[in-house]
């Protein structure tokens, strides 16, 4: 058992790499203070497609994408990672930190 001195909540968070470039620079983009909501929430975004309007990627090259999330979703830029705690790779994973209450978050809660 964990005994802490601040009021903290557990946070998990989704973190990803934008697929138009930077794949090495995953950062937070969704999260919850419940595992079970942040799952059902990607499970509910997900949809295999391919834009195939060719879109500039952060270098300037332009090309379509396959992607794995519905079109205009927070997520719709980014590979779904694996979703194992802690099991992050190149495209990112659900992570876990304990935040302080009064901690400004300024990624998207569901």
């Amino acid at each position: 058992m964990e005994t802490r001195t601040r009021t903290e909540n557990k946070l998990y968070f989704l973190a990803c790499a934008d697929m138009r470039g930077g794949i090495d620079r995953v950062k937070p983009i969704i999260g919850s203070y419940c595992l079970e909501r942040l799952l059902k929430h990607i499970e509910g975004e997900r949809e295999i497609w391919t834009d195939e309007i060719e879109t500039p990627d952060f270098y300037g090259n332009s090309h379509s994408y396959k992607k794995t999330f519905k079109k205009g979703s927070t997520l719709e830029w980014y590979n779904c990672p694996n979703l194992e705690i802690g099991k992050t790779g190149i495209d990112g994973g659900i992570m876990e930190s304990w935040v302080d209450i009064e901690y400004e978050i300024t990624i998207e809660l569901i």
